[in-house]
């Protein structure tokens, strides 16, 4: 719907414009102005700093842009289309280049509220906000609300705000509004749709808290008679002066319903902007503007810009293009710009440590003016140095310089880091890789991130390290110190972000770890063995999800500008990941501001229960679990999104404690990932971590997914090292030592997993998980050489270690066992495991009868497959000479296309940057071990149905020789398909689908790599049959969508239990005749015979088939 509407004294102009006078021009429209990498200058109106395009209109006449294209890829000119808008003379038109894909027509309503923010206002009354000379037309912030009619709480002081659009009637009847707020506000309503008619229906004289409805009669208005269908203009007016701040409004709809706040379906604004499905890259892509003809009506080539730096056209429309350091987004550009950007200075010695003095010089292009600082700061022409002669670099120095020239906007800094390594450590040596932390002169504290540098040098994976080197990274870091009871030793833990030139995240790839911006270097202090987090976080990653990775490196700790010397040397740590967000951390969609109504909003979210920051309050169930955000944080995460998670959370716990909870339908299936459950709470009760379920505890929930337990964190407690809650005890489950007087937070999580284990059959699942995990990641051998394993990493390093913390033999809280040795310190950590296992065993009853499997085929998809290209086949790695074969089969008719083809890289199975380690099989890659950095997967793109039927996976894998078979392989879905239905076929020729003895052939799909197995045991028609074939298809709500996602697939297996060998059943028929004798002949004489049993046709055992094999079968033959 439209509105139209009479001009209103409350409202603003819908676009941004303005109107200048332009001699005439060729072309009207023009791409006038862009920003690739905006982190301060404009919002957007989800309250985001993205990248953004200014489309300007420079003719006389208005034109109408829909069916224009706007890319930033000349061969996809309508990667992004205009909807139905129209742009006036001298418009201009503010296009969000932010991934989002939004279009509304112009006018076109929304779901979602106009929110904007006044700052810098005194007082508490409404009135002040709009006696102020900023209302309304020069809000401070605009964005949309899009979920429910509450604006973010707590967020300052001073300020006033404005919240309006259109509520739409969902049924004719009498409604009464309400209005809480801290401090004063107002609610407006209209008759009709029109703002005009609009009056005050209620309001707060006072202040609330928070959802407090009733603390004042005028907080109620009175009944008011809506129709269904029909459109009303409301607006809410509030003003905060000092202490908390909120504004929610509520209503009671026909029936006595309430909804408070009033849900986000019933409200609508036409201020929704335009967003594209791309974002520019700062390093530079050209962007088209493209009329509905195809033909190019504007283009700007790629062009390299530094943070909140536009480039543009000058005067508006013309053909001068300008850099602007006062960006103009959505009105006239500057007069006057840059039409240069200078290179970085160049030094004339790379950052890192050094021993002599030396002297530093700086160059940069001639007539430019160099500024540079010694004390971390920016340079500027007031603030800098101005470079003249070297510098005498002599210490430890961070420099950074900066070039300036007349006319040229200002460089981008550049910072080298200069180590002094004193003469007591330039013999240092690891078999680790060191970091060199660099407090300067500000030490690195609890509080608010510090700026401070680091230097990381590696081993190159077990080369020595040495300080004077190479190094692998130097980074300027904003650090902290981290940990709770931990921050009470004199080992500190520290938490930190890489950064660029201008203090904004940087990832970078440490010491082999996908490349990130947020890690931990963690201090193993009370745990003498200083691998007990190791242990988990490696335990965890077998589980299949992703679990922290860590590299034991030694740290030197250093302040000053001095040399690094012994003094500063500070122990082993734990370089990890944090727990985030991100394609190499918790792989989750990632929760917007703007996700504010189904489906967005369901995910993804990361909670935990654990200790609040300062300034948080957390969520708390309707039962009383505890719980605190993590991603979105609690500042970022809108009421909307709160109030869905926490809904969330009622629900599941309401349907866990319901008397029908063991219900598929209805009961806790349906809310959480069981078998993530079951993963964490045995990896919890094994190593018996006494923080486990009440506090560090990770939980995750995708968009369209369910709960899931984890990631596994902050194990330092386990392994026996507490003198509390029975923790030195091998035996005895943890969880029952927990109650209300020591859970700290709550007992929720372990009331959860109480109330699962009355359910028969999640206990029996449970226990068949135990069996299963200790044939291979719990087993004694396996967990024994993972401790000896990082002994013989640490063996070094931990007596340098010790050297420094000299704790020994010595109680550090809480310390049951104090071992005199570090050698000691293992043994016992490793005696109490075996005894663990060995109790925990005695619980599970009896074990499961595990087939003995062998490997049959393996797909391994690495850099050898072509990228960027659509596939066909692929061949099984495992065995070499074997004849197994991945085929796909495309939705759409005419596959392969090729490239420019409109459907060139769409219904495609392509290869893809995407290694994951389950179902890795190194017996099928050489005994190779799992390398990240040379594995690949594959993905199978959208369109999933078209004109060609739809995509599947089909797998040509002779089972001859094998029986009780087993296919197995990782998967993951990125907005895709919901789930994937397997199919299996036997017969010759034309293959006949069915899914007869499976126990499942419908496999949810997951945003998490999972491991799907697809079990053919007993199922006797696959057994030893040489037309075996799977076939893989897909399945979900919207199989034909084109938005170029994709299911992404890895490490598929086959295997079974080998039959028996029959010496001469040449053909695998398991009888031995004439037939075997005519099959080893074809072979000899190189005529490849299917099938074909080596090991049955090599009846002397010699390794080779020749006729001395076949005279060999006809000796059987006679003899029997």
């Amino acid at each position: 719907m439209r509105i139209s509407k009479t001009k209103f004294w409350l409202l603003i102009p819908v676009i941004y414009f303005s109107v200048v006078t332009l001699s005439s021009f060729s072309q009207p429209l023009v791409i006038n102005e862009f920003m690739s990498s905006n982190t301060s200058t404009i919002a957007d109106d989800d309250g985001e700093f993205n990248d953004w395009i200014e489309i300007y209109n420079s003719g006389s006449a208005t034109v109408n842009l829909n069916g224009y294209g706007l890319s930033d890829n000349h061969s996809k000119p309508f990667k992004w289309i205009f909807p139905n808008i129209s742009i006036d003379p001298g418009q201009h038109l503010l296009v969000w280049a932010s991934g989002k894909n939004r279009q509304p027509n112009q006018g076109e309503l929304v779901n979602g509220l106009l929110r904007e923010v006044y700052t810098g206002i005194p007082g508490s009354s409404v009135y002040n906000l709009i006696a102020h000379p900023n209302y309304p037309d020069n809000p401070s912030s605009v964005n949309i609300i899009r979920g429910i009619f509450e604006t973010p709480s707590n967020i300052g002081n001073q300020y006033g705000q404005r919240v309006q659009g259109w509520i739409k009637a969902p049924a004719t009847g009498q409604y009464v509004f309400w209005i809480c707020s801290d401090d004063n506000s107002k609610l407006y309503l209209s008759s009709t749709a029109d703002p005009a008619d609009t009056v005050m229906i209620a309001q707060v004289t006072g202040w609330t808290n928070p959802r407090q409805w009733n603390k004042y009669s005028q907080q109620q208005s009175v009944p008011v008679t809506l129709q269904a269908g029909e459109y009303y203009f409301i607006m809410a007016l509030m003003k905060e002066n000092s202490g908390s701040d909120h504004l929610s409004v509520g209503w009671q709809k026909p029936g006595g319903i309430l909804e408070r706040p009033i849900a986000g379906q019933h409200l609508f604004t036409d201020r929704s902007q335009l967003h594209t499905n791309y974002s520019i890259s700062a390093a530079g892509e050209e962007l088209i503007l493209t009329n509905p003809n195809g033909t190019i009506v504007d283009q700007i080539a790629p062009v390299a810009l530094q943070s909140d730096i536009s480039y543009g056209r000058s005067p508006d429309g013309s053909s001068n293009l300008f850099y602007f350091d006062q960006p103009s987004p959505g009105s006239q550009n500057p007069s006057t710009g840059y039409s240069e950007l200078l290179p970085p200075p160049q030094f004339s010695r790379e950052g890192g440590p050094y021993t002599e003095t030396f002297q530093l010089t700086l160059e940069s292009e001639p007539g430019s003016m160099i500024y540079y600082t010694l004390n971390g700061q920016i340079p500027t022409s007031s603030s800098g140095i101005l470079y003249t002669t070297p510098i005498n670099i002599s210490g430890t120095d961070i420099v950074r310089a900066r070039a300036y020239k007349q006319d040229y906007m200002p460089s981008e800094p550049k910072t080298m880091i200069y180590s002094r390594i004193g003469s007591n450590v330039q013999g240092f040596k690891s078999n680790l890789p060191v970091v060199i932390l660099h407090q300067f002169n500000t030490a690195i504290t609890p509080g608010a991130r510090t700026p401070a540098a680091a230097v990381f040098i590696d081993n190159n994976q077990g080369d020595t390290t040495h300080l004077i080197g190479d190094i692998a990274l130097q980074s300027r870091i904003l650090a902290n110190i981290r940990g709770s009871s931990a921050q009470s030793f004199p080992k500190k833990m520290y938490g930190f972000h890489l950064v660029n030139e201008f203090n904004q995240d940087e990832d970078e790839s440490l010491f082999g770890m996908p490349a990130d911006n947020n890690w931990i270097l963690y201090a193993p202090y009370s745990d003498k063995s200083l691998m007990r987090n190791a242990i988990a976080y490696t335990l965890g990653a077998g589980f299949g999800k992703w679990a922290p990775r860590v590299r034991f490196v030694e740290l030197f700790l250093h302040s000053g500008n001095g040399q690094v010397t012994n003094y500063h040397y500070h122990g082993v740590y734990v370089l990890v990941e944090r727990i985030k967000w991100g394609e190499d951390r918790v792989n989750i969609t990632k929760l917007k501001p703007g996700d504010n109504l189904e489906p967005e909003i369901s995910g993804g979210y990361i909670i935990k229960v654990d200790r609040l920051n300062d300034g948080e309050y957390g969520m708390t169930t309707s039962m009383g679990t505890f719980m605190a955000y993590v991603r979105p944080s609690e500042a970022d995460a809108t009421p909307a999104q709160k109030s869905w998670i926490l809904n969330y959370m009622n629900d599941f716990e309401s349907a866990l404690y319901s008397q029908n909870f063991t219900d598929p339908q209805t009961g806790y299936h349906a809310y959480i990932d069981v078998e993530s459950f079951i993963d964490h709470f045995l990896i919890t009760e094994l190593l018996k971590e006494i923080d486990g379920y009440r506090l560090s505890n990770f939980m995750y929930k995708d968009r369209n997914n369910k709960l899931v337990m984890g990631p596994v964190w902050d194990f330092n407690l386990s392994l026996g090292n507490a003198n509390y809650m029975g923790g030195w005890q091998p035996q005895g489950w943890y969880y029952t030592q927990l109650n209300a007087s020591n859970c700290y937070i709550n007992c929720g999580v372990r009331d959860w997993y109480v109330r699962l284990m009355q359910d028969p059959v999640y206990m029996q699942k449970m226990r068949f998980r135990w069996w299963q995990l200790r044939q291979n990641l719990f087993s004694n051998q396996n967990l024994s050489n993972m401790i000896w394993q990082f002994s013989d990493l640490l063996s070094e390093a931990q007596v340098r270690n010790f050297t420094r913390w000299p704790i020994l033999g010595q109680y550090v809280w809480p310390n049951w066992y104090i071992a005199p040795t570090y050698q000691d310190e293992l043994n016992w950590m490793n005696n109490w495991l075996m005894t663990r296992l060995a109790w925990i065993d005695s619980q599970m009853g009896e074990p499961p009868v595990f087939m003995d499997y062998e490997l049959a085929y393996f797909w391994l998809f690495d850099n050898t497959l072509p990228n960027d290209t659509p596939l066909e086949q692929i061949e099984a790695k495992f065995p070499p000479s074997g004849n197994g074969l991945l085929s796909f089969h495309s939705a759409l008719q005419g596959y392969p296309f090729y490239p420019g083809h409109p459907y060139w890289r769409k219904a495609s199975m392509e290869r893809r940057n995407a290694p994951i380690e389950i179902n890795y099989r190194p017996e099928g890659n050489n005994d190779i071990a799992f390398e990240q950095v040379n594995m690949r997967g594959i993905q199978v793109k959208q369109p999933f149905t078209g004109d060609g039927g739809e995509n599947y996976l089909v797998f040509n894998m002779s089972s001859i020789g094998y029986e009780n078979l087993l296919f197995s392989f990782a998967a993951k879905d990125e907005n895709a398909a919901d789930y994937l239905l397997a199919e299996y076929s036997v017969q010759s020729g034309e293959p006949q689908w069915t899914t007869t003895g499976l126990q499942q052939d419908t496999l949810p799909l997951s945003s998490d790599y999972q491991l799907y197995e697809i079990d053919f045991a007993g199922i006797i028609e696959a057994d030893n049959n040489l037309h075996f074939k799977v076939r893989i298809r897909f399945g979900g709500s919207n199989m034909g969508a084109n938005n170029d996602d994709r299911v992404t697939f890895n490490n598929f297996s086959l295997e079974g239990e080998a039959l028996d060998l029959m010496p001469g059943d040449a053909n695998c028929d398991l009888t031995v005749n004439v037939i075997d004798v005519i099959t080893t002949v074809s072979y000899v004489r190189g005529t490849d015979p299917q099938p074909f049993c080596f090991d049955n046709a090599d009846v002397n055992f010699d390794g080779i088939i020749n006729i001395i094999d076949a005279v060999n079968i006809v000796n059987i033959i006679y003899e029997k």
